[in-house]
């Protein structure tokens, strides 16, 4: 877990076993286990954890799943979904964080998020909508993929060279005709972020949005979440976006000091 994970339990609510009456305190239990580890847990082991048994901690897991609160993996691992880590941002600095990113909407005018890493995928866990006429299809909670996103690849560039591993071995798929596919490009796209502090979404992602992100400056230089600008291509030029990588930046340098 990263640190803006707020745990969604107290420690009362740990170890509930058969006695707890309902489903709202095994589901607690089952997130606070899962908030706990650092990787994907097994079904039986979270049932150990928690003092619950198997068919009851599979039936409490597919609902918080279909909630997405939970994510569930190939061979029987589950942990903790989009959404969970969306709220988690959002109670950990509520105020602050939408504050920030409100006076950056209203500086530039146009749609703004905030996100972080999630496993394999970009979280959004704030938005701020623009003053612009065309709406962004983007929510919070939503997931989008790190090689395609300006706030994913800000944070891929840099994170821990072996989650860029890692996201080159499942493969970059391709969302538009402008999207990375290959490993070579993308390790120098980066590089280049590295080098500029900032990364661009030029209609990678989805065909007509093109953003800007800066990563938030953390002290061990590894960020865990970035702040994006996002815009219309055919309303804002791609020299116009650039113009407002020095807002973004003042927005994320706000929210490490907040």
């Amino acid at each position: 877990m990263n640190g803006w994970y707020v745990s969604p339990v107290s420690e009362g609510v740990k170890g509930v076993g058969g006695t707890a009456a309902g489903s709202t305190p095994k589901a607690l239990a089952l997130l606070d286990a899962l908030a706990a580890s650092a990787s994907p847990v097994q079904l039986a082991a979270l049932a150990a954890t928690c003092g619950l048994s198997k068919p009851s901690t599979h039936r409490v897991l597919s609902t918080l799943r279909d909630a997405g609160w939970v994510r569930a993996h190939e061979g029987g691992l589950y942990s903790l979904g989009s959404d969970a880590f969306a709220f988690a941002a959002r109670a950990g600095q509520a105020s602050s964080v939408t504050a920030v990113l409100t006076r950056l909407r209203d500086e530039v005018g146009h749609t703004v998020h905030a996100g972080l890493v999630a496993e394999d995928v970009v979280v959004y866990t704030h938005k701020v909508d623009g003053h612009d006429q065309f709406a962004m299809r983007s929510r919070v909670g939503g997931t989008m993929p790190l090689h395609s996103t300006g706030i994913g690849k800000a944070l891929l560039a840099f994170g821990p060279s072996e989650r860029v591993d890692a996201v080159v071995a499942r493969g970059l798929a391709r969302r538009t005709p402008n999207t990375i596919t290959a490993a070579a490009r993308l390790r120098r796209e980066l590089a280049a972020v590295r080098e500029q502090g900032y990364a661009v979404d030029d209609e990678e992602n989805e065909q007509n949005i093109r953003c800007v992100a800066c990563p938030v400056p953390s002290p061990d230089g590894r960020p865990v979440t970035a702040v994006s600008i996002s815009t219309v291509t055919f309303l804002t030029p791609r020299e116009e976006l650039l113009g407002y990588v020095p807002a973004a930046r003042a927005a994320a340098a706000a929210l490490a000091g907040g």
